[in-house]
């Protein structure tokens, strides 16, 4: 079943891609987030359709199984995702990888530089009848074949916690 999200601007500039769905959605797969343009470029009500594709923490482990070397880390952000300390670039595939964590930051000891982000969880507001700004639905995002800039966005779109699927001797598929 499709589901329409809503991200914050600051979390869509740059890194929406325009979509109405996926061609790589699998079955179970929730396809169709929306997020607004910033402020200054948009009319009332206007929104920018992204594609996002939501799984099962259950299919996400199955794809990624926990290891030495794979792990699920969960991050307070509770203060906001700023507050987390964590840096991202780019990796050689495209996949967000630790750039550094900040001193004080609440990832300090859970991250270190040079681990790979499979996968994140990330929130979406779905539209609801019953509250103006919406539904907080959680979903479960593959950074597999991604950009950095879009598996950022869905990082950041947390809320009180982020929890990622981390490699920590990940090896880029050419």
């Amino acid at each position: 079943m499709a589901a329409t999200a809503s991200f914050a601007s600051s979390f869509a500039t740059g890194a929406a891609r325009v979509s109405s769905s996926s061609s790589r959605a699998s079955p179970g797969a929730t396809t169709g987030a929306r997020a607004h343009p910033p402020a200054s470029s948009r009319s009332r009500g206007a929104t920018l359709n992204v594609r996002a594709v939501s799984r099962s923490e259950e299919a996400i482990l199955a794809k990624y199984p926990l290891s030495d070397t794979v792990q699920k880390v969960v991050i307070d952000c509770a203060r906001g995702t700023n507050s987390t300390g964590i840096m991202m670039m780019e990796g050689p595939d495209g996949r967000p990888v630790v750039r550094t964590v900040r001193p004080g930051g609440s990832a300090k000891n859970k991250l270190k530089a040079g681990d790979v982000c499979l996968a994140t969880t990330y929130v979406a507001l779905i539209p609801d009848k019953e509250r103006s700004w919406g539904k907080a639905e959680e979903g479960w995002f593959d950074t597999e074949g991604e950009d950095h800039m879009y598996s950022n966005t869905m990082i950041w779109t947390n809320s009180s916690t982020i929890t990622l699927i981390l490699d920590t001797a990940y090896v880029a598929k050419k």
